[in-house]
């Protein structure tokens, strides 16, 4: 949640309210390029949701 305003720094679009508990995690943009470079299972997880995003949007 977020991660396109960390890619091109525009404000947030989004906002969750969660039901239960939970952790969480703050990055700044160099963070999360960071955590991209270094980590390919997230990169690959935020580029797959960037294409099911693209698809939807192309549907439309």
């Amino acid at each position: 949640i977020g991660e396109m305003a960390l890619i091109d720094h525009r404000p947030r679009t989004a906002t969750v309210i969660a039901d239960t508990d939970l952790d969480t995690l703050k990055f700044d943009s160099e963070a999360f390029k960071i955590l991209l470079t270094e980590t390919p299972k997230a990169a690959e997880h935020i580029y797959a949701t960037l294409r099911e995003r693209l698809d939807r949007l192309s549907e439309l």
